[in-house]
């Protein structure tokens, strides 16, 4: 039951998060908001984990904080989008990051013989969540006609990542985990690009790098 309210409580934190990051893209610039939320996603759980007694070795601890490092790089955009003031895509990103990060710390709470049954309490308590935030917000709940498949594509997908993080917290260091976790915006980034034919802007092209670096570094670790 325990490992239960773990991935309940999880799911709210990461439809919070999603939801405030979203509303931060559209009321901020995202080039303020992403960076500080997969920052604060990847260092507070990493903080967490060395404040419990995690010690990953030297060469993972150079790869983690080249990895933090990297995921500002490559989740930085172009000027623009939202528009709105600094200070309000600081708190939104910084909102965002807290969300995601709580998510990550509940995760690590379950044991290795849960396995990935608290993801499916977390999925029911975030529908909920979002679903009451929407009604409070008299938002509408259907979506946008031609969209359903997306939709459903990104669910299984996202299952699938939150799948694959919680039988790797549950085996291995948070610390190490949740920063390999938020470098997620490095494969956004790569997706975009031989998909999309989008450009990479140098700085992102830096990150991607380092990155590649983080990760070579904390798996020969």
């Amino acid at each position: 039951t325990e490992e239960l309210l773990w991935g309940a409580a999880a799911g709210v934190c990461g439809s919070i998060a999603i939801t405030i990051l979203y509303r931060g893209f559209t009321v901020s610039q995202i080039g303020i908001v992403s960076p500080i939320s997969s920052v604060g996603a990847a260092a507070i759980p990493v903080v967490i984990g060395l404040f419990t007694g995690e010690r990953p070795s030297d060469t993972a601890l150079i790869g983690v904080m080249v990895g933090i490092v990297s995921i500002a790089l490559v989740s930085r955009s172009s000027p623009g989008g939202g528009g709105g003031s600094t200070l309000v895509g600081v708190l939104h990103g910084l909102g965002a990051g807290l969300g995601f990060a709580g998510m990550f710390v509940l995760l690590s709470f379950t044991s290795e013989g849960a396995g990935t049954w608290p993801l499916v309490p977390g999925r029911l308590a975030g529908a909920v969540a979002l679903t009451l935030w929407a009604m409070a917000l008299k938002s509408p709940l259907r979506p946008v006609k031609g969209s359903w498949l997306p939709i459903f594509g990104a669910g299984v997908l996202a299952m699938v990542g939150n799948g694959l993080f919680i039988l790797a917290v549950q085996r291995g260091l948070l610390s190490l985990v949740s920063v390999l976790t938020s470098l997620y915006p490095a494969a956004s980034v790569l997706w975009a690009r031989v998909l999309l034919k989008e450009r990479l802007r140098p700085v992102q092209m830096v990150g991607f790098v380092l990155a590649l670096v983080a990760v070579a570094l904390i798996i020969t670790s």
